[in-house]
């Protein structure tokens, strides 16, 4: 289980917010739908390394606490959208998870926050050692 609720969830919403106003920006910009879904992929894993480092520079990581994370990532973002993102922007809740972009993503943040825990488990592993 998660070793600190309250730091997982603060940082779960700084998250959220880093995701939204990346968007926002994204979709300025002049690409394809498909194109700005893409860059919105590969701008998660720096936002989602940097939110579960920060985590992890409080609590100590072991077993699979990235992975629980990660979790409670999706648990805080989804709580958000649903009060913020759906009602005042998408208007759609069946669109918005209707899309296939937003799936990978989540499968895409639950990796990340796992191999992310795993490596630094392994660090605060050789640190030990030495």
């Amino acid at each position: 289980m998660l070793k600190n609720w309250k730091a997982g969830i603060g940082y779960g919403i700084l998250l959220w917010l880093l995701i939204f106003v990346e968007v926002v920006v994204v979709m300025l910009a002049k690409m394809s739908e498909s194109g700005k879904n893409f860059v919105n992929l590969v701008l998660l894993v720096p936002l989602v390394v940097f939110c579960t480092w920060m985590y992890f520079k409080s609590v100590k990581p072991n077993g699979q606490e990235g992975l629980y994370l990660g979790i409670v990532f999706l648990i805080v973002g989804t709580i958000l959208d649903l009060a913020v993102t759906i009602p005042f922007f998408v208007k759609d809740f069946g669109a918005f998870y209707s899309s296939g972009w937003l799936w990978v993503s989540y499968v895409e943040l639950l990796a990340v926050t796992t191999v992310t825990g795993a490596y630094l488990r392994s660090k605060a592993g050789e640190k030990k050692r030495k």
